[in-house]
């Protein structure tokens, strides 16, 4: 099981960029702890699939009639 991620929201990402997973300070690209600025950042976009079984019960582990159904998610980042 992967470890619990803390949640919350995109309002707080400028301010939370600053610092690494530990609560510290992160340093610059140059090593002097400059501000990371998002709006400099290259926005990218990933198209990701999330798939689900309909027509399957629990207790049923084949079925034919069952159908995989896959709706698209998009994931917005920064590099």
């Amino acid at each position: 099981m992967s470890p619990p991620v803390q949640g919350w929201s995109a309002s707080e990402l400028p301010r939370r960029i600053q610092a690494d997973v530990h609560g510290r300070r992160r340093k610059g690209g140059d090593g002097k702890g400059g501000d990371v600025e998002l709006e400099k950042c290259e926005l990218l976009e990933m198209l990701q699939y999330n798939c689900v079984v309909e027509g399957r019960t629990e207790a049923e582990r084949y079925n034919r009639d069952a159908r995989v159904v896959c709706r698209p998610v998009e994931r917005w980042f920064r590099r």
